[in-house]
């Protein structure tokens, strides 16, 4: 597969002279914030006419001119989505190619992925990325990396405080990006400032 390949973090510093066993025996941690477990609520479902009517209104005062008939096939799709809710957070769970959010002509070499659409059910603004980190643990597993893209400008979509990540089905599958070992703390390091680590004793 390129540009991905499954590593254990030994394996991604092998020959490098540094002993990574510590970071890799420490415990997978079972609570980074005191977020409520999800339940699974059933799927999205598919609009009414009249709803798919009104967003192509929406989409046309907008500037973007939709036929009914490729907004219908949109919303079928996405009628199959499943749905997770919790006291915070609401979370649409998708297969990334079927969602439309993989070019489906491009050749990639990409994994299969999962697409997380997320909102606040106050739909106030998300930017916590422990918080993140934590949707994607309970909805696709601790095992599972995700990403969340910074497009290229000409390709931004910001209508709504919903944020999207993308992760990778197969767990243990890892990006070849980022940082090769664990490392979480809440103590002081040189001149850096860090939040408490509730729940932690990664120390």
């Amino acid at each position: 597969m390129r540009g991905l390949r499954p590593l254990h973090p030994r394996q991604h510093l092998h020959g490098a002279g540094l002993d990574v066993q510590a970071s890799i025996e420490q415990p997978i941690l079972d609570e980074v914030t005191k977020m409520q477990p999800f339940h699974h609520v059933g799927k999205v479902g598919m609009k009414t006419k009249k709803e798919i009517q009104d967003w192509r209104q929406q989409l046309k005062d907008g500037g973007i001119d939709a036929s009914y008939a490729n907004l219908k096939k949109v919303f079928e799709v996405e009628a199959e989505a499943e749905v997770y809710v919790n006291d915070t957070y609401t979370v649409i769970k998708s297969d990334a190619a079927q969602a439309q959010m993989v070019y489906a002509d491009a050749d990639t070499g990409w994994p299969a992925m999962w697409y997380l659409s997320i909102k606040r059910n106050d739909r106030e603004v998300i930017w916590d990325w422990r918080e993140l980190q934590e949707i994607k643990n309970l909805i696709c597993g601790e095992d599972n990396e995700g990403m969340q893209l910074f497009p290229a400008e000409e390709r931004v979509v910001d209508t709504a405080n919903q944020y999207h990540l993308f992760v990778i089905k197969e767990a243990g599958l890892f990006f070849p990006i980022g940082f090769a070992v664990r490392n979480v703390t809440d103590a002081p390091v040189a001149n850096t400032k860090q939040r408490t680590l509730e729940g932690h004793d990664d120390d």
